[in-house]
């Protein structure tokens, strides 16, 4: 659509989400008999304890947990194009009606309707509307170099757990400002681009140390940094993908003690880079082969900063065969992820314990276009 000097591409649209989550008995429930009357079917020795205590619930029927999710939203956006397409302007924004719904008899808190829980009442969290706008503007310098700013504020659920003092958890909510430069090569057949970041993050939910199924909340995480990306199509047959990110991220607010500190599970250093080699490129038959590295640094394993994950470099590759048959486009492929079988740690539990990434893996597939 244009109006006068001005082109503009419109965007507007409308979603709606609902969840619906009912629990019975679960294993790990096993404390219950501690704060309920001792009975012959809640013995307090062993696994017992909580095999009985499942059967006598899956009898009667019961519901530990219900919960019920729903989102409205209303979105729209603007593109504006000026002083042919050099100057280019993005304008929209988001509003969000969240409603969670959720059972009081959870965890610690089954005393309340021991030994009959049905799951309800439920709870209503706190549900006010919220509008997420967003901006961003690019100018072309050049003919094959723009700059490029934009800002973003967001909104989200939290996943409708309870903490482990029986609150309710705040929404969380974050902020982004980036800016930087993109860059086109080889006749646009390559893409470069180099972005400041700062992000951040308010009210955002982790495991509690202290009471396992639970949550706690970290006041304010600024995560500010570097990224840069390049990909395209750099010979006839050879294409490449790569990026770096430095990334520092740190507590600036918090109520358990750990302001200051870097947040836990990102690293400073991460990078990544692919290549794939096709033998007859935009052909209906031929072969391609690819391979990679993806490479992270030292990350915090806890807020407390009091352990750390070590880095880790994993190497993926793959290689697939594309024919026609009949008429139609037929694809084999096979993909390799850690191809060297590395044992490494992928993420932590915000706690006190470390999760391994997974080893040496296959997987294939057979694709047919009609």
């Amino acid at each position: 659509m244009e109006i006068g000097p001005t082109r503009h591409k419109l965007l507007a649209g409308v979603d709606w989400f609902s969840y619906v989550d009912n629990w019975g008995p679960q294993n790990y429930i096993g404390g219950v008999p501690f704060i309920a009357p001792l009975d012959i079917y809640t013995p307090t020795r062993g696994n017992l304890t909580t095999t009985l205590y499942n059967l006598k619930y899956q009898a009667a029927q019961n519901y530990t947990w219900r919960e019920r999710d729903r989102d409205f939203g209303v979105y729209a956006q603007d593109q504006i194009s000026l002083f042919d397409d050099k100057l280019h302007i993005l304008l929209g924004g988001r509003w969000d009606k969240s409603e969670v719904d959720q059972a009081e008899t959870y965890g610690f808190f089954l005393a309340r309707c021991y030994p009959t829980c049905t799951g309800y009442p439920l709870l209503h969290l706190p549900d006010s509307p919220k509008l997420s706008p967003r901006a961003a503007v690019l100018y072309q310098l050049m003919d094959n170099v723009s700059v490029y700013g934009g800002y973003v504020r967001s909104f989200g659920q939290s996943n409708g757990a309870n903490l482990g003092t029986g609150a309710t958890p705040v929404p969380e909510a974050a902020v982004q400002w980036e800016g930087g430069l993109k860059s086109q090569w080889l006749d646009g057949r390559v893409t470069a681009s180099a972005t400041y970041f700062n992000l951040r993050r308010k009210n955002i939910l982790e495991n509690d140390p202290a009471n396992p199924g639970f949550m706690i909340a970290v006041g304010e995480v600024e995560s500010e940094g570097l990224e840069l990306d390049f990909a395209g199509q750099v010979t006839e047959n050879l294409s490449l993908i790569g990026s770096y990110t430095y990334d520092v991220a740190t507590v600036t607010r918090d109520d358990n003690g750990n302001r200051g500190h870097g947040f836990n599970g990102v690293a400073p250093h991460v990078g990544n880079l692919w290549a794939k080699w096709d033998t007859a490129p935009g052909l209906r038959e031929g072969f391609e082969l690819g391979g990679g590295l993806y490479a992270m640094s030292w990350r915090w394993g806890d807020d407390a900063n009091s352990w750390i994950l070590p880095g880790y470099v994993r190497f993926d590759a793959m290689a697939a065969y594309r024919t026609e048959v009949l008429g139609h486009k037929v694809t084999a492929r096979l993909n390799v992820k850690n191809l060297s079988d590395t044992k490494y740690f992928e993420y932590s539990d915000a706690g006190t314990n470390a999760y391994y990434g997974a080893p040496r893996s296959f997987v294939g597939s057979l694709g047919f276009e009609f």
